[in-house]
Parts: C-alpha cells; sequence; structure tokens
C-alpha cells in the first residue's frame, strides 16, 4: 500500500516542518507504506523521502521531466517515474496511491490536495501539528501582489496554517491508515 504526501519543494520552510516530515517518511516506510511523493530532493519532499529511505522504505518519485536537472530531484528513489506534463505527474501519483497526505507547503500543494478531496480519491486524512507554532504559519512568506484582494491573501494563509496545523502527528497520520 503507498501513501502520496503532498509538501513544499521550497527550501525556505522552518526546520520543524522538515524535521516532522523526516519523522513522517521514517515512519511510513516502518509501518510498512511505500511512499509516493513529487520526486524533489528540497524541501518538505526531499525530507520525507530521506526519512522513508532511512526506515527502508520504498520510495516511488513522480515528476515532470523537465525537472530532471542537477539536484532537483531525489537521487534515491526505488522507482522515479517521469511524465511529460504537472497533470501527467498528478493523475499518475493518484493512480499510485491508496492514501495521502498533505503536508505544509503552497499553492501548489493546496491545489494537489483539494483535487484529490474534490475526487474524493481513496482515503484522506488531515495532518498538521503545531511543531513551529500556529502563530508562525500567519506571517506571509511574501508579500501579495497589490492587485490581489487581500480577504484571498487571508483565506489562502488560513488554509496554509490549517496544512501546518494538520501535518505532522505521526502517530495520528498511522491510525488513519492502520487503525
Amino acid at each position: 500500500m503507498n501513501i502520496c504526501v503532498y509538501g513544499a519543494a521550497s527550501q525556505q520552510i522552518h526546520t520543524d516542518f522538515l524535521q516532522g516530515a523526516h519523522q513522517l517518511g521514517h515512519c511510513l516506510a516502518k509501518a510498512g507504506f511505500g511512499l509516493v511523493f513529487g520526486g524533489g530532493n528540497t524541501g518538505v519532499m526531499g525530507a520525507c523521502a530521506r526519512g522513508a529511505a532511512q526506515a527502508g522504505g520504498q520510495i516511488l518519485g513522480v515528476a515532470p521531466s523537465f525537472f530532471n536537472q542537477e539536484g532537483v530531484l531525489y537521487p534515491s528513489c526505488t522507482t522515479l517515474h517521469l511524465t511529460d506534463t504537472m497533470r501527467q505527474r498528478k493523475e499518475m501519483m493518484e493512480h499510485l496511491s491508496h492514501g495521502f497526505v498533505m503536508a505544509p507547503g503552497g499553492i501548489g500543494t493546496l491545489e494537489e490536495f483539494f483535487e484529490i478531496l474534490t475526487l474524493g480519491a481513496g482515503l484522506l486524512s488531515g495532518f498538521v501539528s503545531g511543531t513551529a507554532g500556529f502563530e508562525r504559519l500567519i506571517k506571509p512568506p511574501l508579500t501579495p501582489p497589490a492587485f490581489v484582494f487581500p480577504l484571498v491573501w487571508t483565506v489562502l494563509y488560513a488554509l496554509m496554517a490549517f496544512a501546518a496545523y494538520l501535518v505532522f502527528n505521526t502517530d495520528d497520520i498511522l491510525w488513519w491508515f492502520i487503525g
């Protein structure tokens, strides 16, 4: 059984989330789950993959071929699937997975998660923990463009905070998948 983890590829994320992602990957592998992820070498994605690798887990990376550049993709995937487009990437990740986890990330993470939520594909779990403190997630990492309505940014940051709040209690996550 494979669990897909959606999360940030950015290196500009609090170290508590990186440590939590590493622990998540490790716990999933120890419980016998394969990790399906976006193939990235950095951020939450890379940390989760390294945790799974440390526990001897199966790591299935899925990335568009244009990401196949030095340092971008995690080099130790058990299997790395390269696709032509981002859309094909998402479809393959969905096809390979039996459950889905949303870890802290940005707009792309939210988009992937809400697509799965909308489709009702597989078992969904929410996971977050306040490992770095909820208040740290409310502060915008970037200045929003002036043309974006402030309410939209408020909602997006609230969703990102929710994702981060939902993420790294690995015992609860494993409970969702194995009871």
